[in-house]
């Protein structure tokens, strides 16, 4: 297992997102992305974390991106994992987020 934490922060009520990834070594993972704590700075505050892309290794190894810009998810799984890219978007806030990388011998 693996465990990040990250941090983002805004004073504006227009929405910011940070981009964030980890790399690791090829192996079959679960990950999960969630927020630790939000810090409100008014009434119209808000923050929300997911994954945004995955690249694994194919068969014949070669890396293969998804991405899911179009439907995040906070959490994904998949085969020969090598990378997770996910952000964090905020509004008259500032939040920690944690990245939670479980290795698994098997994942379909």
């Amino acid at each position: 297992m693996h465990a990040h934490r990250f941090r983002g922060w805004t004073d504006s009520d227009i929405a910011v997102s940070h981009t964030f990834e980890y790399e690791f070594p090829v192996h079959d993972a679960i990950c999960e992305v969630s927020l630790a704590e939000v810090n409100e700075r008014d009434d119209n505050t808000g923050a929300l974390v997911a994954f945004v892309s995955y690249t694994y290794l194919d068969d014949a190894g070669e890396p293969q991106r998804v991405d899911l810009w179009d439907d995040p998810k906070p959490v994904i799984g998949h085969a020969r994992l090598i990378r997770v890219e996910w952000y964090m978007r905020i509004w008259e806030a500032s939040a920690t987020g944690i990245l939670n990388v479980f290795y698994w011998p098997r994942v379909s």
